[in-house]
């Protein structure tokens, strides 16, 4: 997880009172998912890079980090809050 927080926006999910992950935007064009089970991150990331309305998937996988195309807190947060019908969904930065 970064350590910087200037500048972050990071949602936390939740189910059954347990915290799954989190999810966070750190800058520029990036986020970091934070998911304990690998097979959860798995259907984050595939959920998150599905096209949205904005024309676009959430984000693009590289090599180690995931770049977000149109580098927008507004869309990160539809994004994460578009769960909430599955899980448990608060704003922890």
């Amino acid at each position: 997880m970064a350590t910087n927080r200037r500048g972050l926006m990071a949602y936390e999910f939740a189910e059954n009172g347990s915290v799954l992950g989190r999810a966070t935007l750190l800058g520029t064009g990036m986020i970091e998912l934070d998911f304990p089970d690998p097979e959860l991150r798995g259907r984050f990331e595939s959920y998150l890079s599905r096209p949205r309305d904005h024309g676009g998937p959430v984000f693009e996988l590289t090599h180690t980090e995931k770049v977000w195309p149109d580098e927008s807190r507004l869309h990160f947060s539809e994004a994460c809050l578009s769960m909430v019908n599955l899980y448990k969904v608060r704003r922890v930065l």
